[in-house]
């Protein structure tokens, strides 16, 4: 488990990479560290949720109505991911940014992924 100064560190290194990312677009502005907190806030939650909903086993979970009847729905991660997904959408928006100029290690976590989920297949 993480501690808080771990945690503390990890929003840290988040915000500066936005910085970075502002400052050689030419846009940073010190007024702008409270916006550049909160997206470095938000972009960890939507991390996390979603290194948890790329091992999900299955996609839609079924629930029993007062009835009896079972149906199929979305699983409760894909909507909460959906919603920080725009969530950080509209932040980076604010900003004049997009993912790629903060995530330094989104392409080598796909990489991962995948190569786990090949090493399913054998």
């Amino acid at each position: 488990m993480k501690t808080r100064e771990d945690l503390k560190k990890k929003i840290e290194e988040v915000a500066s990479r936005i910085k970075d990312a502002l400052v050689s677009e030419g846009t940073y502005s010190e007024s702008l560290s409270l916006q550049i907190d909160v997206l470095a806030r938000d972009y960890l939650v939507y991390q996390k949720i979603s290194d948890q909903f790329l091992y999900l086993r299955a996609l839609t979970v079924t629930e029993t109505s007062r009835e009896g009847h079972k149906r199929k729905k979305p699983h409760p991660l894909s909507t909460e991911m959906r919603m920080w997904a725009d969530t950080v959408r509209r932040d980076l928006e604010k900003l004049s940014l997009n993912l790629e100029d903060i995530s330094v290690d989104a392409p080598d976590k796909f990489k991962q992924f995948m190569d786990e989920f090949r090493d399913d297949d054998d």
